[in-house]
């Protein structure tokens, strides 16, 4: 059956509604399923890391062995945290989400947090873009100036709690 809303390409500028539709369908699409590995390669090319990603995979397969320690995935995200005493924890977001996907994988992350019994969780950021999306993504968050040491050097960063 023709679809009669369809305008035919008729010159070589022209785009038929089925090659729209398959490239808007591409763009709006799941993202691809990333390894861990690749959501931290990506992580320390976009955002920058201290140390290679290599290093930061091997840190946080040997930190999981630690029953203090846990990983939880959400889409193209990986939230490493520390719990630091019943209900409190420390923790760190390692994302190759889009800014849309990363403010759901936000969500469930503080979703999970809250069904795990946790009051508050503690981190430090560099970018004021995570604060935004963490904010977006409806939580709670108290936030202070703060600076932690890289390569020596005194590095500005806000310090984040953020509460259910």
């Amino acid at each position: 059956m023709d679809n009669q809303n369809s305008i035919p390409a008729t010159g070589k500028n022209q785009v038929s509604d089925a090659n729209v539709m398959e490239s808007l369908q591409k763009e709006k699409g799941p993202a691809e399923v990333m390894s861990t590995k690749n959501i931290i390669k990506y992580d320390c090319e976009t955002n920058g890391c201290p140390v290679r990603w290599e290093q930061i995979y091997a840190g946080l397969v040997e930190a999981v062995k630690s029953p203090k320690y846990r990983i939880m995935r959400a889409n193209n995200s990986l939230f490493a945290y520390s719990i630091q005493s019943k209900g409190f924890a420390t923790g760190h977001v390692i994302t190759a989400d889009n800014p849309t996907k990363l403010i759901d994988s936000l969500k469930q992350f503080h979703q999970a947090m809250i069904a795990s019994g946790f009051k508050q969780v503690k981190s430090k950021l560099t970018n004021p873009q995570m604060l935004r999306a963490i904010k977006m993504a409806g939580i709670k968050v108290k936030e202070t100036m703060s600076e932690y040491v890289r390569d020596g050097s005194a590095v500005p960063a806000i310090e984040i709690t953020m509460e259910p």
